[in-house]
């Protein structure tokens, strides 16, 4: 297993649902693909995909964050969960996330093996 780097956001559902009030939050947020999937009523998942989009620009390497906006990370709801597409990430993407006492905390990693080869992170039971 290769480097790992990890992203965690939190927001608060309360703080979406106001600002999905306003015309701009959702066109600036999510792309005309995720709005179609992502009804502004449904708090829960706009919330989420919000959070999930903050972490994963958390765990992107800084040379990457500062060319990566809202829109180069796509939220892509598939059932049982969701997955992310990230524009110039090359490496495996988990995300997942999880309503808790009114927030929602999304958690997202990347692991890319070639970025720094010979500084991996060995797991009990990896060979």
């Amino acid at each position: 297993m290769g480097p790992i780097r990890v992203g965690v956001d939190i927001v608060e559902l309360e703080r979406i649902r106001k600002a999905a009030r306003r015309p701009r939050f959702l066109s600036r947020i999510l792309t005309a693909e995720e709005q179609a999937a992502v009804d502004k009523d449904e708090l829960i998942r706009l919330a989420a995909s919000f959070a999930l989009k903050e972490a994963a620009w958390k765990a992107l390497p800084p040379c990457l964050q500062k060319k990566t906006y809202f829109h180069q990370v796509r939220v892509i709801w598939r059932e049982p969960g969701v997955q992310l597409e990230i524009a110039g990430w090359r490496g495996k993407t988990v995300a997942c996330w999880q309503v808790f006492q009114g927030q929602i905390l999304a958690l997202v990693i990347l692991s890319r093996p070639d970025l720094f080869p010979g500084q991996g992170i060995s797991v009990k039971g990896d060979p």
